[in-house]
């Protein structure tokens, strides 16, 4: 009879790949105490979990809800006493409605919010929960009709990677700055032991969802230690045919149980582990591609080339029809155009990759899959008639679909800007559903910057998280329909979801128009576009030292960008070197 171990080392093979990837130090711990009581009752003096100057004592049965301010994520400690042998449960919200359900129920077999009961007797003792937490409001509840439980103080240990403050964005617009923070934020917080898709749900390493992670995290941070700890479990997960899966859990990158465990059957009994999204594993060579244009490691492509050599063929010999390998059923990926175009995306990059890798084999089938998949979007996807492409190979039949297919056509270099700039309008014109998920809402927005139609981008980004600071979050959601009675309210939709906090990469690459165009920021490319802000500035941190942007509608633009680095541009922004003296070349 084979042992788990035999079965996991069977359904990933190259999981010793995973001792590779450098080991992270100490997660940052904070302690955080609750800064108000939203609602109780039968508490004497409820108030004082709070000012902790005299217990507030539940009667009875009677129940509080706390609240720690923003989004936390880490461990709760309750110091309590009681007269007598009482039980005390504890549930948690990322939002207030969260918090008030009693029933933990989220009509889903794997997903069910957490519930923790205690006995709480005699002198004051600390009581912890096993795993952890990710919430905003704590629902604590007395269910002993006769018993008094005194609550003496409540403290939450945030947890996170830690991370350096390291690059900066501010506009002249509020709503943008707080939309900024708002998404510095999220990022930080889904950062852990490898970059997390939501703290709350689903606690694993999604392939694009990390890279839009490590894109966010690379202004405010500038991370590269755990983004590289992160390709490499990619890299130990693959499977035998070839393929990446959607997420990382076979090497080890999930919270569960330890972390998570009200998350049953995740990821192995729902094959979570080895589920494939077709689009993810070409996003694996997207992935890389970010990772040695922002951090100069090539050194990287040493443990994981075998990695690629193995994924190529696999792509060249899959179908690529309409199924559920790719998602099509989720709500908001209804798209074939969509996954083939994001597909390309990922071969066009694989092509930049092993030119710099210097393999001009894996370049030339990469090159050769993405022009045969590009025949296939053209013929069957662009409605010439129309002018713009569609979801589904109708050639128009089924109308004008969603704006992510037309934006990842500009992404995905199938057509150029130019042209792209016509199809992104016209698809506006046609009222093209505006993406749901977080994670498209960058790429629509990604697209429409990359045509010039920043006001576009710009006022979308104000609409969506604007909407999202209006319902008071205080973090990036996963999604949002930007309805008051909409399913962003559902328990099972994630508050503090990584793709959530886009908007830390959308406003320095596109606003200050700062990326890199060579492994390390050996050559940046500086496009800057304002769109309807009056000013913005910002730093952007690279391995040779920060880039500082200031642009200014009326006086123009300015660009501090340190020696040793390239500059190819596009916006007539002066560039001047960090001792504001000598100017540089552009």
């Amino acid at each position: 009879m084979k042992s788990d171990l035999d079965e996991l080392r069977q359904a990933f093979p190259y999981r010793a790949l995973a001792e590779r990837a450098d080991p992270i130090p100490p997660l940052q711990k904070t302690v955080v105490r609750p800064v108000a009581v939203i609602r109780f009752r039968g508490v004497v003096n409820p108030l004082g979990i709070v000012s902790e100057l005299a217990p507030a004592t539940l009667r009875g049965v009677s129940h509080m809800i706390v609240d720690f301010g923003r989004e936390r994520v880490g461990f709760l400690d309750i110091t309590a006493a009681a007269d007598k042998p009482a039980g005390m449960l504890v549930t948690y919200g990322e939002s207030l409605e969260e918090a008030w359900d009693t029933n933990c129920n989220c009509d889903a077999c794997w997903f069910h919010l957490p519930e923790d009961k205690h006995t709480v007797q005699g002198t004051p003792a600390a009581y912890r929960h096993e795993g952890r937490r990710a919430f905003r409001y704590v629902h604590i509840r007395s269910e002993s009709p006769d018993a008094l439980i005194a609550l003496h103080n409540l403290r939450m240990t945030l947890v996170h990677y830690p991370v350096q403050d390291r690059g900066a964005f501010s506009s002249s617009d509020p709503l943008i700055n707080r939309i900024w923070d708002l998404n510095r934020y999220t990022t930080q917080l889904c950062m852990q032991t490898f970059y997390e898709d939501g703290i709350k749900r689903d606690g694993l390493l999604w392939v694009s969802d990390y890279r839009q992670q490590f894109l966010s995290n690379w202004t405010p941070f500038g991370d590269s230690a755990l983004a590289r700890r992160s390709l490499i479990l990619f890299a130990a997960s693959q499977l035998p045919d070839g393929f990446i899966p959607a997420c990382a859990a076979g090497s080890g990158a999930h919270q569960h149980p330890e972390g998570i465990s009200y998350m049953p059957g995740i990821p192995f009994e729902f094959e979570t582990a080895r589920c494939l999204l077709i689009h993810y594993s070409s996003d694996y060579l997207s992935c890389l591609l970010d990772y040695v244009l922002h951090t100069g490691d090539t050194g990287i492509l040493d443990i994981v080339w075998p990695t690629v050599e193995r994924m190529i063929p696999a792509h060249e010999n899959y179908s690529y029809e309409a199924g559920k390998n790719y998602g099509t059923e989720w709500n908001g990926w209804t798209s074939m155009g969509t996954m083939l175009l994001q597909v390309i995306t990922g071969l066009r990059d694989g092509e930049r990759l092993a030119a710099l890798r210097g393999d001009p084999a894996i370049q030339a089938r990469c090159k050769a899959l993405a022009d045969r998949l590009h025949k296939r979007v053209m013929d069957e996807h662009f409605d010439k008639a129309a002018g713009y492409f569609t979801d589904e190979p109708s050639a128009g039949a089924g109308g004008v679909g969603g704006m992510h297919v037309n934006t990842f056509a500009v992404l995905s270099g199938t057509v150029d800007r130019t042209i792209g700039r016509r199809i992104i309008e016209k698809a506006l014109a046609a009222k093209a559903r505006q993406a749901e998920w977080s994670g498209m809402r960058m790429w629509q927005h990604a697209g429409e910057f990359e045509v010039g139609l920043a006001d576009v981008a710009l006022q979308g980004i104000r609409k969506f998280w604007g909407f999202m600071l209006d319902q008071g979050a205080t973090t990036g959601w996963e999604s949002s329909d930007l309805k008051l009675d909409g399913g962003w309210r559902k328990p099972i939709i994630s508050r503090c979801h990584g793709w959530g906090g886009t908007a830390c990469h959308l406003l320095p690459r596109y606003v200050l128009g700062v990326r890199p165009a060579a492994p390390g920021f050996a050559k940046v490319r500086l496009r800057p576009q304002l769109g309807d802000l009056e000013w913005a500035e910002g730093v952007v941190p690279t391995p040779r030292g920060d880039i500082r942007i200031e642009l200014d509608a009326k006086a123009g633009g300015k660009a501090i960008v340190p020696a040793g680095i390239e500059v190819e541009q596009d916006g007539g922004i002066e560039v001047v070197s960090p001792a504001f003296a000598t100017k540089v070349k552009a």
